[in-house]
């Protein structure tokens, strides 16, 4: 498979499995703000994917242009969303609720600046590694230090309430450390090429593999239903 399909591919299967752990998530209490906050986050990364195919597929240099500006757009609210999740699930969103409006706010303020100023956060695209692929404008040096911080506080959070968990909410936790571990790890993959380092995205399958251990950890061990866990515990 060459790598303009690889990609290309790589996106079509993240989106439609990340909606349907949106859509599995949501319709099993969508009154539930931790199954919510799953959802939504699931739904950014499948519309990053879709972007990602689309900015791939075709490899046409304006096409690649949109959906390359359109796709690290939606991208910025994955970390936040994961955050949010992770306090959601932690119990511990009431408490750092001052933190998190604070890093909402960063992040829509920085959505806004990329909406008005689009050449200044995907400034084109170019030939790279045998594939057209964005180059940063000043605005987007910021994005992977965002991104870092918001991924790293989330798995913070996750890993203290692993510390004092145990039985069947410890085992919940290690699916969500595996699965975050590769999405995570795979979406890092996306930044060099952008600052010109010769790495190519070799990680997008990440976001597909995570969604896959979340749908099975879902439908096999109550992954996002608490009241099991304190049952079984």
């Amino acid at each position: 498979m060459g790598p303009i399909n690889y990609l290309s591919f790589s996106g079509i299967a993240s989106c439609i499995l990340s909606l349907g752990s949106a859509v599995l998530v949501f319709s099993k209490n969508p009154k539930k703000l931790l199954n919510r906050t799953w959802a939504l986050f699931s739904l950014f990364v499948s519309l990053w994917a879709f972007g990602f195919f689309w900015a791939f597929f075709l490899q046409e240099k304006s096409v690649v242009l949109f959906w390359a500006r359109f796709l690290n757009m939606v991208a910025l609210f994955i970390p936040i969303l994961f955050l949010h999740f992770a306090l959601e699930f932690s119990e511990k969103s009431k408490k750092y609720k001052v933190p998190l409006i604070f890093f909402y706010s960063i992040t829509v303020v920085y959505f806004l600046s990329t909406i008005f100023k689009p050449p200044w956060f995907v400034s084109s695209v170019s030939l790279k590694e045998g594939i057209l692929y964005p180059d940063a404008g000043p605005l987007y040096y910021f994005f992977p230090i965002l991104y870092a911080i918001l991924v790293c506080l989330g798995i913070w959070f996750l890993f203290k309430e692993y510390q004092h968990s145990q039985g069947a909410r410890r085992n919940q936790i290690k699916y969500l450390f595996a699965a975050m571990a590769i999405g995570f790890s795979g979406g890092v993959t996306t930044f060099p090429l952008v600052f010109n380092i010769p790495i190519y995205p070799f990680g997008v399958y990440g976001p597909t593999v995570l969604s896959v251990i979340i749908a099975y950890a879902i439908t096999k061990h109550k992954l996002l239903d608490i009241s099991v866990v304190i049952k079984k515990a």
